[in-house]
């Protein structure tokens, strides 16, 4: 499936983003709102910016569309494929294609900034896992989810 081989470039990419932002964050500049990630893009690439790194900031504006655009292709296909299953009372399929959205989206959970809300989520699908336990066909797949779990309940 060409969705499962995308997965795990997904994941290197917001582990990226989730380094740039961290780096982004010891050159802070005042804001008087959090503006959340795009708040943390514009202080990324203003600097850069304003001291002539254009190139690079053509680099980096083109890497996270790039990210954008490949999360919003993995979505559509995903929630094609689910809703044909379901329509096609095609179920048990339909329920794999979303475990498998889920260990998607928990993958690599464990080394990105936590937020409160986000720590919640992760509660809420660990608790959900622990209800209806399931494993993955990889065993990486299965150590990502599990350390994205370990990392809330500390």
């Amino acid at each position: 499936m060409k969705i499962l081989r995308i997965i795990p470039f997904v994941a290197v990419g917001v582990v990226l983003v989730a380094i740039l932002s961290r780096q982004s964050a010891a050159q802070q500049t005042p804001a008087t709102e959090d503006r959340g990630g795009l708040g943390k893009y514009e202080q990324l690439v203003i600097p850069l910016i304003k001291s002539g790194q254009t190139n690079l900031v053509s680099q980096i504006s083109d890497m996270v569309s790039e990210m954008h655009t490949e999360q919003k292709t993995i979505d559509i296909a995903m929630s094609v494929r689910i809703l044909q299953a379901l329509r096609s009372g095609h179920t048990n399929e339909a329920i794999s294609l979303l475990e498998t959205r889920l260990d998607g989206a928990l993958i690599g959970y464990d080394v990105l900034p936590h937020t409160p809300a986000m720590d919640k989520l992760v509660r809420y699908a660990k608790d959900y896992r622990e209800q209806y336990p399931h494993k993955s066909s990889s065993p990486d797949v299965d150590t990502g989810v599990a350390r994205a779990f370990n990392s809330v309940s500390q």
